[in-house]
């Protein structure tokens, strides 16, 4: 970047300096003008000093979408953007004095950097891109610091040095700009090449400023050869250095710019890969959220995200609260704190006596919503900054039109979140509740989760209050006020609870609350007046055609609104409909002459004059519309509302844009895109994820497209026009049952057009209609309509139940089954009453009237209300019959049975429990547990014609509920129907796949073979068949034949990717084989394969296909080929921010492979530094907790052992440091971890501080990691118990290894049992022994630091050996069991497991490493190591020379109610634990500190 300087002209020097006369002033304001130019910003003071910049930046440095999560990175750009501004405001000094601009240089360029990394975040730019610019910039900056403090101060020489700040400024400004764009990698690559372009131009402008101050200066101390030596000795090594940084950056972006066609392909498969896991967790919850749209984590208190990730997924209120200040007037709304009722509210102290509510009523548009939100300023400006206040603010804004703004447990939810970040202590608390590992929440249940998390932290004596505003209570419905109402009577009852409300609502909504004290103020005219006169003349002097008009036209709006206008709102229409009319005589006649009488009046003569012109084709059109718009239970997309007028309405003379531009403007507009509408809507992290995948290879234009954007009314007065319509039949107002009836007929004719027909038919409507078009019927009242509207409703309602337009498979399409549907589930026999009473109706009348299927139906209905879905239920076994894949078959399934639990076949129904709980979207399971006579009672009903499909659709029901010999049956019946050879080929395939289930595996070779015969048959189902056959030969034994299976299914379709258990099958069969051929076969896999491979089913395996590799690398000791696929895996997951659970697999690798600590710690810095919204990772599936308490767990392990191995204190300390700051790292900041996994790191710490803290230390974390453990055995659930025994026993034997070895030992041995009493059982007779007892060895510790249990022990001869260990007895009973199982952590293969029990099998559980268990070969291998022999195989595990508990303890028999038995003794198990916790514990803790050394 820096030019080679040639030997300076002294007379062209001065000559051209002397004849520079230009002001630096104007200088600088053209630059200015010029940044305006290229950027389209006007830049304007931001900040008070660099200080802010500098916070301002890094803030948008903490979104970049690349590493947003990366806390070394962030640091990195951080301390660029520092320095970079630290150099400017050096070489800006001198610029100042002589300038003395409004807005300096060092202070613009420094928000000129600012905006630029402003768009960085919004555009998701490059981390490395951004980077080398920054420091790019940083060398020219250098090279400025070094001649301008030689620099005279004379005026010719600071106009040197304000050309190259002018080029500075604009070089930010074509950054900016071309970050915008999307194409700043290209830019900055032209840029470090000197290729022509705009940026690449300013670089060089800049580039030739600087040789011109470069010149000056050197004629400047041209007689100072001393110094002028100096200074080109500091600029050669600046551009040598420069040289170095621009050769790095042009490889490292050539090298991004070469490989974006390789990283698009990646990509596209991510997504693909996205897809196939979003389908086979549907059923499941979310995997994975994004950022919340909650409020950002800055001035928060550092666990306040970890409330925040506790909490469901749910519009911020937040965002409404922006949206309504954006309308807000400075300096209104403050009359509402000189009401008496407000003092009367707000000053009083005491709990008992304070008035609990402020109601805060109003008639609509008078201003309830700013007041709200003024409220909130005023109260937390009143309760004090900072995280001590004892108060805390919080707020609600119910909404009707969105389903979690008018829920009040969603209100109750985001109190919890409000006061986790505002404040400290509060926050804290909620950390230990949320923690807690018995809690249940039921976050659709308000009191609920008020009971479980605030209920006691506002109770008088804690000195707290909480002050909650809530607006919008009449935008509740029935229920959900009700609700709100039990909330006000729960206040009532608990008189010592410190809470205080303020709620705004419209007039007689709320009922009086009895014995709750309240106060009122009533929003009235005279009360706001002030406020509508600044409203007027705010909007008089911003609206861009009314601040044009004269004085005297504003003072004569501003009387006549004052005088008429009803409410705030009024005001506000009025002025939008003048600034639109322009002309000053028109809007003074209409001040004299049609001046609305009020709001309902303004409203009225609105839609009086769209309704004049629109001409009358157009009006039921628009009504039908409008009606949509006003009553449907979601806001419409403008796509959606086009389709309906052009398929449902069929009218296309109306241009919706043109509309809402026109004759509309005044009641719709578009508002944002579904999502960022309501202003941060959450929503899964792998829909957004797949999203931002999707945006960057497509066109960026597509974002902006404005068919996703929503069609709202203006107002939410607006919408309530529409909808409190009373008797109005004509105009495009409507009544409630015409509007319903209107929208189900529509849905009636969506769901009942042809799935060719409805292609053009947006999804989203189609979903729309699916799911809700029951709901709508049954809000319909035909006592209200009139007889055409009903009988034309009748039709529709024939229409979807009697399967017209084969209607059963749009119905399928969106998963919602009849069980799960709104408007049946929630009363089935009311919807059915409901239909029964349309058609007794219809059957009454003139049947001429109707057409005859609708006749007929009416007829058929009224006698017999169940018969009603039979049509669809049979529609549905059609569809069924038609199906070529289990999943679709299983949807079909399921909406036939769920249909005909409504007729009178559910007899056929074997109804249980799981009706019950399997209603929520059901249709995606992809298992289902019927019996074989209900599902071929189900096919059977309607004595539908089956041919060899149907038989092909029922086998694969049946055979997906394990009835493999009925499934056979109808696969044997569908292969003697089928004539056609690639159904055929599907039918073998099920053949072969019940067959190998009856491991009937030569029969189920032959059938496999068959259906691969066909020469055209589709790659997929090659592929499926070529899998099936790779599993049934790796079955008889064929492994070679297998594995080629496998590979030819991998080799069908380059472009696919083989589900993850597909490729772990092939894994499984190569390790039958050999390690090399293993490790050669992962090799010719592509990254995206072997990410499908190591992410499949992670959470349920305990990521075993990293145990795979892992043995197979260290047996072939091809480690740098795990490192390279593991690079590759973690980059591809960096896109979707799930790379954590790979990231830990790299990390056992090294840990365990090699041995290599610092390795090791590097790459679980990287997890622990990222941060997480609590929501399982992308495709891994595993939870974030999960992995951070393995991750904590493992770094406390790697670091004792490097504190183990050190013999330098200083070493040591900084260790025993770094450990205790594991849980305040940002992942640990940002989640909750079960308690019961932080006991570990609590004795790691417990262990460093004997030796290198203090005894107190050691004292407390062993305290602490016992009440855990205590605790955790106490609660109300039993899942913890296993681990919490666990790590009972290693806290016991780390205080001391003698005294409670006993009781660490019998802590063990229970792990499997069931530990409490079972009711309905008597004790019964006394246990048999298990096992033959065997002696412990009394060892001492090591050094005297950690406490032992057994060390070197000699075991007993076993009795028979599979793999080195005992084999398990299965006759031995212990009893009461958990079913809890644990397995080896050594290198026996296959792994020892102990399940439900110990069997007979001793187990040595590691007192030092995280959750080691060891049998007994492995044991005896670990021995081997720790006396030095070498046992020829590669991998590490446990440690050398720790110490180990043995289980079970000499004599244990196992717990059978609650009852501990051992030898002949009978201890019960909770008197025991309270003696350990109220006697030995004490006794041990006395014992140590009395001790003498």
């Amino acid at each position: 970047m820096a030019s080679q300087t040639s030997k300076i002209d002294p007379n062209a020097v001065k000559q051209r300096l002397d004849g520079d006369k230009r002001d630096i002033a104007e200088m600088w304001n053209d630059a200015l003008k010029s940044y305006r130019g290229i950027l389209g910003v006007q830049l304007e003071r931001q900040f008070a000093d660099t200080r802010q910049m500098i916070d301002f930046g890094t803030e948008q440095m903490n979104n970049f979408h690349k590493f947003r999560h990366n806390e070394k990175k962030v640091d990195k750009l951080r301390s660029l953007f520092a320095a970079n501004l630290g150099y400017i405001q050096a070489g800006a000094n001198q610029l100042v004095a002589a300038a003395t601009p409004a807005f300096p240089p060092a202070a613009a360029i420094g928000t000129a950097l600012t905006y630029m990394l402003k768009a960085c975040k919004q555009v998701s730019a490059d981390y490395d891109v951004v980077t080398s610019f920054f420091e790019d910039m940083n060398s020219f900056l250098q090279r400025i610091t070094i001649l301008e403090t030689r620099l005279p101060k004379y005026q010719a020489y600071r106009n040197c040095l304000m050309d190259v700040f002018t080029s500075l400024l604009k070089m930010c400004g074509y950054a900016t700009k071309y970050i915008e764009l999307g194409r700043f990698k290209k830019w900055v690559l032209n840029m470090v090449r000197g290729e022509d372009s705009e940026l690449g131009g300013a670089r060089k402008s800049m580039d030739k400023s600087l040789d011109r101050l470069q010149s000056a200066t050197e004629y400047a101390i041209l007689g100072n050869t001393e110094e002028l030596q100096k200074m080109n000795g500091e600029l050669h090594e600046n551009q040598e250095a420069q040289t170095r940084m621009l050769q790095a950056q042009t490889e490292m972006l050539e090298s991004v710019l070469n490989s974006q066609d390789n990283v698009r392909s990646d990509l596209q498969n991510i997504t693909k890969l996205l897809q196939v896991f979003q389908e086979s967790t549907k059923s499941g919850d979310s995997a994975g959220k994004p950022p919340k749209g909650k409020a950002g984590t800055q001035n928060k208190p550092p666990t306040a995200n970890r409330v925040v990730s506790f909490m469901p997924d749910s519009l911020n209120p937040v965002t409404e609260y922006r949206n309504i200040k954006d309308s807000y007037v400075a300096d209104t709304c403050t009359w509402m704190f000189d009401e008496p009722a407000w003092n009367s509210w707000s000053t009083s102290s005491d709990a008992e006596s304070h008035q609990s509510l402020l109601i805060i009523s109003g008639a609509a548009g008078m201003g309830k919503s700013h007041l709200a939100t003024v409220a909130y300023d005023h109260l937390i400006q009143s309760a004090g900054s900072g995280h001590e206040s004892s108060t805390c603010v919080v707020h609600f804004y119910f909404r009707e039109t969105e389903y979690e703004l008018k829920t009040f447990a969603y209100a109750i939810c985001w109190i919890v979140i409000q006061i986790a970040e505002q404040n400290l202590a509060l926050c804290e608390k909620l950390n230990v509740e949320i923690s807690r590992e018995d809690l249940d929440i039921d976050f659709d249940d308000w009191r609920n989760i008020w009971n479980n998390l605030l209920a006691r932290l506002f109770e008088a004596e804690n000195g707290s209050r909480l002050q909650i505003i809530f607006d919008g209570i009449d935008e509740l419905d029935d229920d959900e006020r009700e609700h709100f109402l039990d909330f006000l009577k729960m206040i009532k009852d608990k008189t010592k609870l410190n809470v205080r409300i303020v709620c705004t609502t419209r007039p007689d909504v709320l009922p009086t609350v009895d014995g709750l004290s309240q106060a009122t103020i009533d929003v009235e005219k005279e009360k706001v007046l002030p406020d509508l006169k600044a409203l007027i003349w705010s909007r008089l002097d911003t609206l861009d055609r009314l601040r044009k008009f004269s004085r005297y036209v504003k003072q004569k709006i501003a009387e006549v609104l004052q005088e008429r206008a009803d409410c705030l709102l009024y005001a506000e229409l009025m002025l939008r409909r003048f600034n639109a009319n322009a002309r000053e005589g028109a809007v003074l006649r209409a001040l004299e002459n049609s001046m609305p009488a009020n709001l309902e009046d303004l409203y009225q003569k609105m839609l009086s004059e769209c309704q004049r012109r629109t001409p009358g084709a157009q009006q039921q059109s628009l009504k039908v519309l409008i009606a949509w718009l006003a009553y449907s239970w979601r806001p419409l997309t403008l796509d959606e509302c086009k389709a309906l007028l052009k398929f449902v309405i069929r009218d296309s003379s109306v241009d919706l844009e043109e509309e809402l531009e026109g004759r509309f403007s005044s009641f719709l507009y578009l508002g944002n895109s579904g999502d960022e509408d309501a202003g941060e809507r959450t929503k899964t992290q792998l829909v957004q994820k797949t999203e931002e995948l999707k945006q960057m290879h497509s066109n960026p234009n597509e974002a902006f497209d404005d068919g996703r954007m929503t069609v709202k009314f203006q107002t939410r007065s607006m919408r309530g026009f529409f909808r409190d319509s009373q008797d109005e039949r004509e105009g495009l107002r409507v009544l409630s049952n015409e509007a319903h009836s209107t929208i189900f007929n529509a849905c009636s004719q969506i769901v009942c057009t042809s799935a060719t027909e409805s292609e053009d038919i947006p999804k989203g409507l189609r979903e729309y209609a699916s799911i809700n078009w029951a709901s709508h019927l049954t809000w319909v009242n035909g006592e209200k309509l009139t007889e055409t509207e009903n009988l034309a409703f009748v039709e529709s309602v024939k229409a979807v139940l009697m399967n017209e337009g084969s209607c059963a498979p749009q119905l399928e399409a969106f998963g919602d089954d009849y069980q799960s549907q709104s408007g049946i589930v929630t009363n089935v026999d009311n919807f059915l009453e409901i239909v029964s009473s349309w058609a007794t109706w219809a059957s009454c009348l003139d049947q001429s009237k109707l057409s005859p299927s609708a006749a007929a139906w009416a007829k058929n209905i009224a006698k017999d209300m169940r018969s009603a879905m039979v049509p669809l239920a049979k529609g549905h076994v059609q569809n069924w019959f038609k199906c070529h894949d289990s999943k679709t078959a299983l949807r079909s399934f399921r909406f036939a049975r769920s249909a005909m639990l409504l007729t009178e076949h559910k007899d056929i129904i074997e109804v249980d429990e799981s009706d019950d709980d399997d209603q929520s979207t059901n249709s995606y399971k992809d298992k289902i547990e019927r019996s074989a006579e209900e599902i071929l009672g189900i096919a059977k009903a309607f004595n539908v014609e089956m041919n060899s499909l149907a038989h092909f659709a029922v086998g694969l029901v049946l055979e997906n509920s394990s009835h493999f010999e009925q499934a056979l049956t109808e696969a044997q019946a569908a292969l003697s129907l089928c004539t056609d050879a690639i159904e055929r080929s599907q039918i073998l395939g099920l053949k072969a796949e019940i067959l190998s289930q009856l491991e009937r595996y030569s029969e189920a070779h032959d059938s496999i073979m068959e259906a691969l015969s066909p020469s055209d048959l589709p790659t997929s189902s090659k592929i499926k068949a070529l899998c099936m056959r790779a599993s049934i030969e790796y079955k008889l034994g064929q492994v070679k034949e297998s594995v080629q299976a496998y590979e030819e299914a991998r080799l069908a379709d380059p472009s696919a990717i083989l589900p993850g258990n597909i490729l772990k099958e092939e894994i499984e069969v190569l390790k039958h084989k050999n390690d090399y051929e293993l490790v050669r076969t992962l090799e010719k896999w592509t990254p995206l394969e072997m990410l499908a491979w190591m992410t499949w089913a992670h959470d349920e395996d305990n990521g075993a296909a990293h145990e795979v590799f892992r043995g197979a690398i260290a047996r072939t000791q091809e480690f740098d080929f795990l490192l390279r696929v593991y690079k590759e895996a973690i980059e591809l997951l960096n896109s979707l921010d799930s790379a954590a659970p790979i990231q830990y697999d790299l990390a056992l690798a090294h840990w365990q492979l090699r041995g290599d600590a610092d390795a090791t710690r590097a790459t679980l810095d990287a997890i622990l530094d990222s941060t997480s919204y609590g929501y399982p990772y992308a495709l891994s599936n595993e939870e974030p907790s999960w992995i951070l308490s393995l991750t904590i767990n493992l770094v406390a392990d790697v670091m004792y052992e490097q504190f183990r191995k050190s013999n330098d204190l200083e070493r040591k300390e900084a260790l025993l440091a770094d450990t205790r700051t594991l849980t305040q790292r940002p992942l640990a900041r940002s989640l909750t971890m079960w308690k019961s996994e932080a006991v570990h790191c609590m004795v790691t710490i417990a262990r460093m501080a004997r030796r290198a803290g203090t005894m107190r230390e050691f004292h407390d974390q062993l305290q602490k990691a016992f009440a855990l453990c205590y605790e955790a055995l106490n609660d109300s659930v039993g899942w913890n118990d296993a681990a919490s025994l666990e790590s009972l026993a290693e806290v016991l034997l780390t205080v001391d290894s003698r005294s409670l070895e006993k009781e660490a030992r019998i802590a063990l041995s229970a792990r499997f049992s069931e530990l409490d009493l079972k009711n309905g059982n008597d004790s019964g007779t006394e246990p048999q022994q298990g096992h033959e007892d065997s002696d412990v060895s009394d060892s001492d510790t090591e050094d005297g630091e950690e406490a032992g249990g057994v060390k070197n022990e000699p075991h007993p001869k076993p009795k028979t050996l599979v793999n080195g260990t005992v084999e398990p007895d299965s006759s031995i009973d212990e009893y009461d069991t958990t079913g809890s199982e644990c397995w080896c952590h050594g290198v026996c293969d296959p792994k020892i497991e102990w399940v439900s029990g110990w069997q007979g099998r001793a187990m040595y559980r590691c007192l030092i490493c995280y959750n080691c268990n060891l049998c007994e070969s492995c044991y005896e291998l670990r021995q081997r190591l720790n006396n030095g022999e070498t046992l020829g195989f590669a991998k590490h595990f446990c440690g050398s020379n720790h110490r180990y508990i043995k289980g079970p303890i000499e004599g244990w028999k196992g717990v059978k109610n609650g009852k501990m038995y051992i030898g002949d003794e009978e201890i019960p198990f909770r008197t025991w634990l309270q003696e350990l916790k109220d006697v030995k514990w004490k006794q041990i803790w006395d014992t140590f500190w009395t001790a003498e050394d």
